[in-house]
């Protein structure tokens, strides 16, 4: 593994999971930086929403809508 000797703190997390997950030390590493990448992947979906959101409550307006009551929920199944 490319990071032996890197940290005295990574190796032993790294061996703490390894064998609570009965696995090798470069496989839960592997694991590890795999899932952090996919969870920063997630963050930038979360944030794209999150503007979409703010970007259609500041230039909706609620007042020319219609209300949404049981006829026009009924018509949208019809």
């Amino acid at each position: 593994m490319a990071l032996d000797g890197a940290d005295i703190e990574i190796d032993a997390l790294a061996e703490a999971l390894a064998e609570r997950r009965q696995q090798s030390k470069e496989e839960v590493v592997r694991q590890a930086l795999r899932n952090e990448l996919r969870r920063e992947g997630d963050d930038a979906l979360v944030d794209i929403v999150v503007a979409l959101c703010r970007r259609a409550r500041a230039t909706g307006n609620p007042d020319e809508g219609f209300p949404v009551d049981k006829s026009f929920r009924d018509s949208l199944y019809e």
